[in-house]
């Protein structure tokens, strides 16, 4: 059920925003005119800002997912490895509330890190 939604999502939207215009158009009233359009005006830029924004974001997203993950991970591995260099080489704890990463894994774990970057 959800698939042909999705397949026909801007056929449907079309159809309803149609459906909707043809709704005001016959729900005029005369001498409620200027308060009918400026609700009609409202309601668009309502839409406008919700609709188009969220639309914008998400292809955003979509198109740029490689710089959502890729500084993620490059972040997971800094962790990993500043752990595990602070683990086996450490001997001068970096803060007190972190004992395994240490102020010599800097040296070590850059290393990896720029060979993880090459990847």
């Amino acid at each position: 059920y959800l698939n042909k939604l999705a397949n026909y999502h801007r056929f449907i939207s079309y159809w309803l925003y149609l459906g909707g215009f043809i709704a005001f158009v016959l729900s005029l009233q005369k001498k409620k005119y200027m308060v009918q359009f400026t609700l009609f005006g409202w309601t668009h830029i309502v839409l406008l800002c919700c609709v188009v924004q969220s639309h914008l974001i998400i292809q955003n997203c979509f198109e740029g997912l490689y710089w959502l993950l890729y500084p993620a991970s490059m972040v997971i591995c800094n962790d990993i490895m500043a752990y595990f260099f602070g683990f086996f080489f450490g001997r001068t704890p970096l803060i007190k509330v972190s004992f395994e990463v240490t102020c010599s894994f800097y040296a070590l774990h850059n290393i990896l890190e720029y060979v993880a970057k090459l990847l």
